[in-house]
Protein backbone atom coordinates (compact mmCIF):
# COMPACT_ATOMS: atom_id res chain seq x y z
CA UNK A 1 0.00 0.00 0.00
CA UNK A 2 1.29 3.48 -0.82
CA UNK A 3 1.63 6.58 1.26
CA UNK A 4 -1.48 8.55 2.21
CA UNK A 5 -1.99 12.24 2.73
CA UNK A 6 -3.15 13.06 6.26
CA UNK A 7 -6.71 14.39 6.24
CA UNK A 8 -9.69 14.06 8.55
CA UNK A 9 -10.83 11.13 6.41
CA UNK A 10 -7.49 9.28 6.59
CA UNK A 11 -6.82 9.61 10.32
CA UNK A 12 -8.66 6.32 10.73
CA UNK A 13 -5.90 4.60 8.74
CA UNK A 14 -3.04 6.01 10.84
CA UNK A 15 -1.51 3.81 13.60
CA UNK A 16 -4.38 1.30 13.58
CA UNK A 17 -6.92 4.09 14.09
CA UNK A 18 -5.80 4.94 17.63
CA UNK A 19 -6.37 8.70 17.28
CA UNK A 20 -9.89 8.20 15.89
CA UNK A 21 -10.74 5.64 18.56
CA UNK A 22 -9.54 8.01 21.25
CA UNK A 23 -11.66 10.79 19.76
CA UNK A 24 -14.71 8.49 19.70
CA UNK A 25 -14.22 7.59 23.36
CA UNK A 26 -13.90 11.29 24.25
CA UNK A 27 -17.17 12.06 22.43
CA UNK A 28 -18.87 9.24 24.33
CA UNK A 29 -17.67 10.66 27.66
CA UNK A 30 -19.05 14.09 26.78
CA UNK A 31 -22.39 12.61 25.70
CA UNK A 32 -22.63 10.49 28.87
CA UNK A 33 -22.12 13.63 30.92
CA UNK A 34 -24.98 15.25 28.99
CA UNK A 35 -27.15 12.24 29.82
CA UNK A 36 -26.12 12.33 33.49
CA UNK A 37 -26.72 16.06 33.85
CA UNK A 38 -29.27 17.22 31.26
CA UNK A 39 -30.10 20.29 33.33
CA UNK A 40 -26.53 21.60 33.15
CA UNK A 41 -26.55 23.83 30.08
CA UNK A 42 -22.79 24.45 30.07
CA UNK A 43 -20.91 23.20 27.01
CA UNK A 44 -18.94 19.98 26.86
CA UNK A 45 -15.85 20.25 24.65
CA UNK A 46 -14.04 17.51 22.77
CA UNK A 47 -10.77 18.59 21.18
CA UNK A 48 -8.44 16.62 18.93
CA UNK A 49 -5.15 18.33 18.21
CA UNK A 50 -1.96 17.38 16.43
CA UNK A 51 1.43 18.61 17.64
CA UNK A 52 3.93 18.53 14.78
CA UNK A 53 7.70 18.87 15.22
CA UNK A 54 10.21 18.87 12.38
CA UNK A 55 12.86 16.20 11.89
CA UNK A 56 15.93 18.16 10.88
CA UNK A 57 18.93 16.92 8.96
CA UNK A 58 22.18 18.87 8.59
CA UNK A 59 23.97 18.71 5.25
CA UNK A 60 27.00 20.93 4.55
CA UNK A 61 26.04 23.53 7.19
CA UNK A 62 22.47 23.61 5.92
CA UNK A 63 19.56 22.49 8.06
CA UNK A 64 16.76 20.90 6.10
CA UNK A 65 13.50 19.34 7.18
CA UNK A 66 13.46 15.67 6.19
CA UNK A 67 10.12 14.94 7.78
CA UNK A 68 8.04 15.54 10.86
CA UNK A 69 6.85 13.73 13.95
CA UNK A 70 3.39 14.10 15.34
CA UNK A 71 1.51 13.41 18.53
CA UNK A 72 -2.27 13.52 18.63
CA UNK A 73 -3.83 14.83 21.81
CA UNK A 74 -7.47 14.38 22.68
CA UNK A 75 -9.04 16.38 25.47
CA UNK A 76 -12.50 16.29 26.98
CA UNK A 77 -13.68 19.26 28.99
CA UNK A 78 -16.84 18.71 30.96
CA UNK A 79 -18.19 21.21 33.47
CA UNK A 80 -17.06 20.72 37.03
CA UNK A 81 -19.54 19.07 39.34
CA UNK A 82 -21.12 21.58 41.68
CA UNK A 83 -23.50 21.55 44.59
CA UNK A 84 -26.05 24.25 45.11
CA UNK A 85 -24.85 27.30 47.01
CA UNK A 86 -24.79 26.89 50.78
CA UNK A 87 -24.50 29.53 53.48
CA UNK A 88 -21.73 29.64 56.08
CA UNK A 89 -21.02 31.74 59.09
CA UNK A 90 -17.43 32.71 59.75
CA UNK A 91 -15.62 32.61 63.07
CA UNK A 92 -12.64 34.66 64.17
CA UNK A 93 -10.51 31.51 64.46
CA UNK A 94 -10.95 30.86 60.71
CA UNK A 95 -13.62 28.17 60.92
CA UNK A 96 -16.82 27.96 58.91
CA UNK A 97 -20.09 27.07 60.60
CA UNK A 98 -23.37 25.95 59.06
CA UNK A 99 -26.88 24.94 60.01
CA UNK A 100 -27.48 21.29 59.01
CA UNK A 101 -31.25 21.92 58.99
CA UNK A 102 -31.04 25.01 56.76
CA UNK A 103 -28.18 24.85 54.23
CA UNK A 104 -29.16 28.20 52.66
CA UNK A 105 -29.12 30.24 55.88
CA UNK A 106 -26.85 29.36 58.78
CA UNK A 107 -28.78 31.78 61.05
CA UNK A 108 -32.19 30.23 60.35
CA UNK A 109 -33.92 29.10 63.52
CA UNK A 110 -35.76 25.79 63.21
CA UNK A 111 -38.57 24.15 65.16
CA UNK A 112 -36.78 20.81 65.06
CA UNK A 113 -36.18 19.47 68.55
CA UNK A 114 -32.50 19.05 69.31
CA UNK A 115 -32.05 16.13 71.73
CA UNK A 116 -28.58 17.41 72.71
Amino acid sequence: MGLKRLTLETIKDLDSGIAMETFSIAVQRAVKDCLDRPGDKRARKVMLSLNITPKAVVTNNTIDCEGARGIFQCKVKIPDWETREVDFGVQQDGNLIFNPDSPTDHRQMTLIDDPD
